[in-house]
């Protein structure tokens, strides 16, 4: 996924996985602000039908996680 043609050579990989252990936000950057949540797939969708702001690429992501 690109973030914006023609601006940037940035791009973004969507991977889902299945993880175990202690969420951490050790070894961040600076200026990083990431918000780790683990959901259910129900409470993904009540996230997406929320009036929360969701950056489009956690909502692909997101949508991705619900239909698989």
């Amino acid at each position: 996924v690109y973030v914006s043609v023609g601006m940037t050579d940035e791009s973004v990989a969507l991977v889902n996985c299945l993880c175990d252990g202690i969420m951490s936000t050790e070894n961040l950057e600076e200026d990083e602000d990431i918000e780790v949540m683990m959901l259910s797939k129900n409470e993904a969708r009540e996230l997406l039908n929320s009036n929360e702001n969701i950056d489009v690429k956690a909502l692909l992501a997101i949508q991705n996680f619900i239909i698989s």
